[in-house]
């Protein structure tokens, strides 16, 4: 699944990740990394979302005779 970040999301990335190296390399560092696993994590749950979808579509396909 692919995630859309939009250009003014990007700036204010950057710009975040600009004022924590202001204050110190590692803080940068560990917003970029926060940052990064919040949007893995965002992937994988709406891959998981998406899974369920199909699942519930499909189990309410499926009729008894």
């Amino acid at each position: 699944m692919k995630i859309k970040i939009s250009g003014g999301a990007e700036r204010d990335i950057e710009r975040g990740c600009d004022f924590y190296r202001s204050i110190d390399l590692d803080l940068a560092m560990y917003f970029n990394d926060c940052i990064s696993a919040d949007i893995d994590s965002l992937r994988s749950t709406l891959a998981f979302m998406q899974g369920l979808t199909v699942c519930t579509t499909r189990f309410r396909s499926v009729s008894r005779s």
